[in-house]
């Protein structure tokens, strides 16, 4: 299966996608450039919009990786710290406050 990635330039949370991009690319073709929005295009030309769902999907289809966690508990702490980085990380990185909030 073959991919292309597409990343905002201009958003941090584009980073995101990137490193999952990274940590799946032996398992998948993935092509990646820079554009007005974050975006992967399938195979199969369908797009998936957003640096979140595209790390997700990502994930989903590469278990192997072991990336998105194996139980409904661990995917939701997946998503609930998805979240958190891309609404208070890559907004306001006060390392303080990131590592204080994790570790509750």
């Amino acid at each position: 299966m073959a991919v292309e990635l597409t990343v905002q330039s201009s958003s941090p949370a584009s980073l995101i996608p990137l490193v999952v991009a990274e940590a799946t690319s032996s398992y998948m073709k993935i092509s990646s450039n820079l554009g007005q929005s974050t975006s992967i295009k399938l195979a199969d030309g369908s797009t998936i919009s957003g640096a979140l769902a595209v790390a997700r999907y990502l994930c989903r289809v590469v278990p192997q990786c072991g990336l998105y966690g194996k139980t409904a508990l661990e995917k939701a702490e997946i998503d609930h710290w998805l979240e958190y980085s891309v609404t208070s990380i890559s907004v306001q990185c006060d390392i303080k406050n990131v590592k204080s909030y994790l570790d509750t």
